[in-house]
């Protein structure tokens, strides 16, 4: 980012294991087993890949998961991956009160830190919706950029909650010191993968080959059109980890390596080098530190 003539790719891991389908109400052996699958054989496969590629990523844990597999937390910590925030039981934000998300917050973060070490500085909202106010709180908690937001290739400051209104323009809210770096259902592995017969219903078995095809043609657009671009991939071990799979992103990834001029890098690089760019520009929000 900080050479326009570069892209980046920031590779982001959803380690949800089981706390996905358990915030959606599953308690049964089957469904659970995906969950498992993901963090016992999943999780692994990607740590194999991301090493002998040699990737750095980030993955965003939920506090229950890192708890749950404590190992595997801990193995991709020591791997110098980063480490972000993923809620403690994937809960859906918008269902929970600010003082609710506040105790999420601090509960993820404790355990993040307990299980690997590392306190986590980037959020990723687990599930649903959110209030635009839960920027705010990220700013009290300590985090330096959020990646939760629909977008395509350009980092961007947060703001406060906008105001909105059904007979008028919503009025938008201030700048805020947090970088958001955005995210799309076109490059989640999730939508594309995962079958569910009910609660929720899920559809999504593509062949790997569609995808690969997706992916390219994004990554592509984004070499040839977008200098400076970011592209937000996002995986979870539970989809993307059978082998098949894998195959797939292997090629996809080494796809991107072999394009000239593109980079990999973890979320928290990527929003500390936007903050370099745009204090260069005079473009700091106001009360960011000097």
């Amino acid at each position: 980012m900080a050479d326009q003539a570069r892209v980046t790719v920031n590779v982001t891991v959803d380690f949800d294991a089981i706390s996905i389908w358990m915030s959606w109400g599953a308690r049964g052996a089957r469904i659970l087993g995906r969950g498992e699958f993901g963090a016992e054989v999943g999780a692994e496969r990607l740590l194999d890949l991301f090493e002998r590629l040699s990737i750095p990523t980030t993955w965003f844990i939920p506090g229950h998961s890192a708890e749950t597999y404590p190992g595997v937390a801990a193995r991709i910590a020591a791997a110098g991956h980063e480490i972000g925030h993923h809620g403690y039981l994937h809960e859906a934000f918008d269902q929970l009160s600010l003082e609710q998300v506040r105790a999420v917050l601090a509960k993820g973060s404790e355990a993040l830190e307990r299980t690997t070490g590392h306190r986590p500085v980037g959020m990723r909202v687990p599930a649903g919706d959110f209030d635009g106010s839960l920027f705010e709180l990220l700013i009290d908690a300590g985090f330096s950029y959020d990646s939760s937001v629909i977008g395509e290739f350009q980092p961007r400051w947060c703001r406060s909650a906008d105001e909105l209104f059904d007979d008028r323009p919503p009025v938008r809210g201030r700048q805020l010191d947090l970088v958001e770096l955005p995210l799309s259902f076109v490059m989640n592995d999730f939508c594309y993968f995962e079958f569910n017969y009910a609660n929720p219903t899920l559809v999504g078995l593509c062949s790997p080959e569609h995808v690969f095809g997706i992916w390219c043609a994004q990554f592509d657009y984004m070499h040839a059109h977008e200098p400076g671009g970011v592209l937000n991939l996002t995986l979870h071990p539970q989809s993307i980890g059978w082998g098949l799979r894998v195959a797939m992103l292997e090629r996809f990834l080494r796809h991107c390596q072999e394009s000239e001029g593109t980079e990999f890098a973890t979320c928290e690089t990527t929003a500390n080098l936007f903050r370099q760019a745009q204090r260069a520009t005079a473009s700091e929000p106001e009360g960011a530190p000097a």
